[in-house]
């Protein structure tokens, strides 16, 4: 067999007599794998392997899973020659492209699993290698173990839970051969793929301080590749960033910034390829970003863009942009787009107190600054300069550029805008017309929004740009720059088609070669649909224009309409601003939607929680809180809710004495008629605007006001007062701050012991297994949750209707719940945050017993049926929803799921 493979040519494969001798082939070396002969088993791995080298891509045409398995078998039963012969063999079998493609990768775990053959090679890894003693034999173990787990992503948190496995490698990954520490890290790189593995691998001290410390430039550069790829594996979310900077923020920054300061020579450009895309986590906000400057990564960066500058003078003035221009493109095009997206994202959360606390001179950072607005302007004029082919795809410097402009830091959007403001100098007028055109026939519909996705994001950021610069603010606003963002907006939410970030070509390589699973989190800021976010923040900042020179009283500026002031325009964007804000788009789309509403007098982000809440304001059934104003009117709340919401508009309990607090309220303690009912009374101070509390006491309950012109300044005190920052921002006109989160409306707080003092209401469910009970509060001993009837009524009909009924059971202390306790959790967690917890449905989610599974499916069965029940209006589709991606698992758990949902009168949903 040996003999003729290695006579056979690639071009004699395409025959169909070579192609039944190759079958006939691995059907022979299939049975003769089954020998007890060592010596036979050798050969017969030797020859398996020349075949698979031999067959290349064409390996995926035979039927050679068999021989996988037995190769497979022999690990558990041979001496280390053979295992290391059947070992290379399924190396290089699972290799190759065509057997294990990923849209087949469940099928093909399926086949590893059910063979034991990660088991098998488990068994082998922890009992026979030793790196000292076979240093080969490790390696190309840690080689099948990779192409397993990088291949089959099922197979990542399976084998991150050998415990024993984990361990021994954590030990290679300070071995003093460099090539098995690099392969131990390197292992952990991709398992690290799998979101899952990666969250529990960030709680390993042990590994996470090696992988840290082999990052430092002391280190072989192998190991430092590898190394450089666990924290890109690892921060590739906003969670794991956080995790990773709070516990080694400086050692982190500190490797990024020495391998980004290696020579770009042969065997070293890995190095700084990697320490690039870790240095990506600049898109994240965090401590990280004034370590980067407090180590020098504008010189860094300066030194990679513009080679050796040795001949300009640093006191040079002003500075020589032309020669600088003529170098940028000299630096690998590759290199530029990670320097421009670092240098935007380092804008875009800099400070100017980072940049003096570092103490150094500003002319590295002025220079690039230059540099990026140079490269900015030739982008977004690139229909009137043709370009090279490279550079006709460099999206980077435009973005960079306006992330620069709207910086945070006073220093750096100063000069972003002066550079800027000369680049354009002589033909900026003449290609904002052409510009204002050709997103004209978008907003029109006369072009399709992905006709030339590179075009299109470079047109709608290149007009963000232009509208900071205040000499293009009347042009834009002339053109009715307003009217076309607002159409352009209008198409991006009725339309199927989006432009997403991925659609727009890029020289940034994010994860290479990489197919990462369980990463539900990993989402950008700004989102996916890059026209819409863009499109909202150059509207920002030309509604900002607008209202600095419009005085509303006319309708337009000379020739400029206001939007502001323009009824029927208006109420057509603030349906689509609200669109947004109400449905599931990424935080920065949703802020800078939010920032915009401002401009018509809406502040917040309303949330289902927040209308339901909304219902009760002001109702007396329940109201265990009154706030009496000097005039004598009474307005009607809820302790639970102020004291979760706004904790601040209650006076606290060590000046319930006093006769004031503040500039806000006196409080007494009242008892109505009946004395079974508590009722705290505040009276609110005569110097409190009764319009601005009611509107504020409206944010807590629903997180979203309408406030007019006339009652900002007022609501603004009371919000300061009563520390309300986000409101506070919006009620100011403060730009959105990258990468935070939007405010929520979540009264979870109010299950936190310093609210308990006011739950009315115990929810107890039916015995479960497994549940020790002790209540601090209570003297009930079946498990049971406090709750809030305020709270209750608001989610569910049936609650509203029983606790205003009058009946026996109103007035009950514990309502008995016909479900489990793990769905008891998952119902409170829902009434008081209008968020269902789910389970992640990747591979923790997979490898979990089926026990378990099942418990955690019933708890959904559960709700879904209790929903019909309480009559809550669509949370039984919630718990279907979140049952159905889990049911991609054994029959058995899925037909004893059924049989669940069946006792429970859910049949029609089975």
């Amino acid at each position: 067999m040996g003999n003729f493979i290695g006579c056979v040519s690639p071009h004699a494969l395409e025959h169909s007599i070579p192609k039944d001798s190759i079958s006939d082939m691995f059907l022979a070396l299939e049975a003769i794998l089954c020998s007890r002969n060592e010596r036979v088993l050798s050969f017969a791995a030797d020859t398996t392997n020349k075949l698979a080298l031999t067959l290349e891509l064409s390996i995926c045409q035979y039927d050679i899973w068999g021989v996988v398995v037995c190769l497979s078998r022999c690990l558990s039963k041979c001496q280390s020659q053979v295992v290391n012969s059947c070992v290379i063999a399924m190396d290089h079998i699972l290799k190759s492209p065509g057997v294990m493609r990923w849209e087949k990768n469940e099928e093909t775990w399926k086949v590893i699993k059910e063979n034991n053959i990660v088991d098998n090679l488990v068994t082998v890894f922890q009992d026979d290698v030793d790196v000292d003693q076979s240093y080969e034999y490790f390696m190309h173990i840690a080689s099948l173990f990779k192409t397993i787990i990088l291949k089959c992503p099922s197979a990542r948190y399976y084998v991150w839970k050998c415990s024993e496995l984990i361990m021994k490698l954590g030990s290679i990954c300070s071995h003093s051969n460099p090539s098995a520490a690099a392969a131990a890290l390197e292992l952990f790189a991709t398992l690290a793929l799998c979101g899952d593995v990666a969250m529990e691998l960030l709680g390993n001290k042990q590994i996470l301080s090696k992988a840290v410390q082999s990052m430092g430039p002391l280190q072989p550069g192998l190991v430092r590749v590898r190394a450089l790829n666990i924290c890109q594996s690892l921060m590739r979310s906003v969670k794991g960033c956080h995790m990773l900077i709070n516990v080694y923020c400086e050692p982190v920054v500190q490797g990024i910034i020495s391998a980004l300061s290696e020579p770009s020579a042969y065997g070293q450009s890995a190095i700084r390829m990697g320490a690039f895309r870790v240095a990506l986590i600049a898109c994240w906000s965090g401590d990280h970003h004034l370590c980067f400057w407090k180590l020098g990564i504008d010189k860094v960066l300066f030194d990679i863009l513009l080679g050796d500058c040795s001949m300009i003078n640093i006191n040079q003035n002003p500075l020589p942009t032309e020669m600088l221009f003529s170098k940028i493109y000299e630096c690998h095009v590759g290199e530029r787009a990670y320097i421009w997206e670092i240098l935007g994202w380092l804008a875009m959360y800099c400070e100017d107190k980072f940049l003096f606390k570092t103490d150094q001179r500003f002319w590295y950072l002025k220079v690039l600054i230059s540099c990026v607005c140079s490269a900015a302007k030739v982008v977004m004029h690139r229909r009137h300069v043709k370009l090279p082919s490279s550079d006709n795809f460099e999206f980077e410097p435009v973005r960079a550029t306006l992330q620069m402009l709207c910086s945070p830091s006073k220093y750096i959007s100063s000069q972003a805008k002066h550079h800027l403001s000369e680049c354009l100098q002589s033909d900026g007028h003449e290609h904002l017309e052409y510009l204002l055109e050709s997103l004209t026939l978008i907003a029109t519909g006369d072009v399709s929004l992905t006709s030339d996705s590179f075009q299109t994001a470079v047109n709608i950021v290149s007009l963000g740009c232009y509208s900071t610069l205040s000499e293009y603010e009347i042009p834009i606003l002339e053109k009715r720059g307003v009217y076309i963002i607002s159409a352009i907006i209008n198409r991006c939410l009725h339309s199927d088609t989006k432009l997403s970030r991925s659609a727009i070509p890029s020289h940034i390589d994010r994860y290479p070669y990489i197919k990462a699973c369980c990463w539900s989190d990993a989402t950008d800021w700004e989102g996916e649909n890059v026209v819409l976010f863009h499109c909202l923040q150059a509207l920002a900042q030309l509604l900002n224009v607008l209202d600095r020179r419009c005085n509303h009283q006319k309708n337009s500026i000379g020739k400029v309409h206001c939007a502001l002031c323009e009824i029927s325009e208006a109420q057509f964007l603030v349906e689509n601003l609200q669109y947004v804000l109400s449905k599931n788009f990424s935080p920065g789309t949703k802020s800078y939607a939010a920032y915009v509403l401002s401009f018509f007098n809406f502040y917040g982000f309303p949330s289902k929680l927040g209308k339901r809440l909304e219902r009760t304001l002001g109702e007396n059934e329940l109201a265990d809180l009154q706030f009496v104003f000097s005039s004598g009117q009474v307005l009607n709340a809820h302790s639970v809710i102020v004291l979760a919401r706004c904790p601040r508009l209650l006076p606290s309990e060590k000046n319930l004495n006093h006769k004031k607090l503040g500039d806000v309220s006196t409080e007494r303690h009242v008892f109505e008629l009946k004395p079974s009912k508590f009722r705290r009374e505040v009276g609110i101070s005569e110097e409190v605007d009764a319009t601005a509390f009611k509107k504020i006491l409206e944010y807590v309950y629903s997180g979203m006001i309408q406030v007019e012109v006339e009652d900002v300044g007022p609501v603004e005190k009371i919000a300061k007062f009563c520390g309300l920052k986000s409101l506070l921002y919006m009620l100011q006109r403060g730009l959105p701050k990258w990468g935070l989160d939007t405010p929520i409306c979540d009264l979870t707080q109010a299950l936190e012991p310093a609210c308990q003092a006011f739950t009315d209401i115990s929810l107890e469910v039916k015995a479960t297994e497994g549940v020790a009970w002790n209540c601090s509060i209570c003297q009930l001993s079946m498990p049971h949750m406090c709750a809030h009837k305020v709270v209750l009524s608001s989610s569910c009909d049936y609650f509203r209707a029983l606790f205003s009924s009058g009946m026996r059971d109103s007035n009950a202390d514990v309502i008995k719940v016909p479900i489990g306790w793990n769905a008891l959790v998952k119902l409170v967690k829902w009434m008081y945050s209008a968020e269902l917890p789910r389970i992640n449905n990747g591979c923790a989610w997979n490898n979990m017993d089926g026990d378990q599974q099942l418990s955690e499916l019933q708890a959904y069965v559960e709700l879904a049926s209790l929903a019909d029940y309480w009559l809550i209006d669509g949370f039984q589709e919630e718990c279907l929803d979140a049952i159905i991606p889990l049911l991609n698992i054994d029959h058995q758990i899925v037909l004893k799921t059924i049989a669940i949902a069946a006792g429970l009168n859910q049949t029609e949903h089975s």
